[in-house]
């Protein structure tokens, strides 16, 4: 499989945290909690199943984050020039990726994660692959049964059983009220890692159904020399619409398979103070030991 990685987040909600820690406005994947990055963390995990991927960044820690990568020869950071949403930040990679490997199979992470049982969070992602390879489904997201009713994260609300451990995805819902999340919780809806496996030429049929404009732009950018491309994208780069790829690629979408991770997996979406906290706090933290 090839990995993209997403890591061009700012961070803005854990500025004043980070700084408090690191010293400085670093956004939360790239600061070393227990000896190693977030970002370090998350590679390392997925690297004995996508031991090949590209780390989407913002151009201000494009350094850091080849600092940071040395140790994973097989991965290369990809700066995007400004930040245009999640969607470009997949489909820049992804463009790439079909320019040099038409049937290529790629797993789409995030980089702020925290997962406690390593070995559980690959077998899922084999699964996922598995089923992709087998067509079973041409997109299959990795989802962990809810622990609690959360506000702040994103659902799942699967559907029928399409077999070999699967369900067809009935919809999404993006961070709900209170009582919307507390009827989906009882009814066993799941949370929404943003993790997925998918064939490549499947998630680009979604980016066409979305936002083909886009598309259109970065297979156009994946196709210029190198030297050239880089050049273009950083003049021409604003040009893009913005792009959710939670919202406007994956929301209208028909046609996926979701996975679900046990609760033992231990995953947390470190996305705010108050579950970074959390986890730093935790006595048996998922996090290997420190890199010399």
């Amino acid at each position: 499989m090839h990995a993209i990685v997403l890591a061009g987040g700012s961070g803005t909600r854990l500025r004043e945290l980070t700084e408090s820690i690191t010293g400085r406005a670093t956004p939360k994947q790239f600061c070393r909690f227990g000896g190693v990055s977030l970002l370090q963390e998350t590679v390392r995990r997925i690297a004995p199943v996508a031991s090949r991927g590209l780390v989407v960044v913002g151009p201000t820690w494009a350094h850091v984050a080849r600092v940071q990568m040395r140790r994973h020869p097989g991965f290369r950071v990809l700066p995007q020039p400004q930040d245009r949403g999640t969607g470009p930040g997949v489909l820049l990679p992804l463009a790439r990726i079909l320019r040099r490997e038409p049937e290529a199979t790629v797993l789409v992470t995030p980089a702020d994660h925290a997962v406690r049982d390593g070995d559980a969070f690959r077998e899922g992602i084999l699964r996922a692959e598995r089923a992709v390879r087998d067509a079973r489904a041409g997109v299959v997201l990795l989802a962990v049964e809810a622990a609690e009713p959360r506000t702040d994260y994103g659902w799942i609300v699967p559907g029928a059983d399409i077999g070999a451990g699967l369900r067809a995805v009935d919809r999404f819902v993006e961070k709900p009220p209170a009582d919307e999340a507390t009827r989906l919780h009882a009814a066993g809806a799941l949370w929404n890692t943003m993790v997925l496996v998918a064939r490549a030429t499947a998630l680009r049929d979604l980016f066409s159904a979305a936002c083909p404009d886009t598309l259109r732009f970065l297979e156009q950018a994946a196709a210029r020399p190198p030297g050239e491309r880089t050049e273009w994208l950083r003049r021409c780069y604003h040009l893009l619409g913005r792009c959710d790829f939670s919202r406007d690629v994956l929301g209208p979408a028909r046609g996926a398979a979701v996975h679900a991770w046990p609760r033992s997996l231990g995953w947390a979406d470190l996305g705010t103070p108050e579950r970074l906290l959390a986890w730093l706090r935790d006595p048996n933290p998922a996090r290997p030991p420190a890199l010399s």
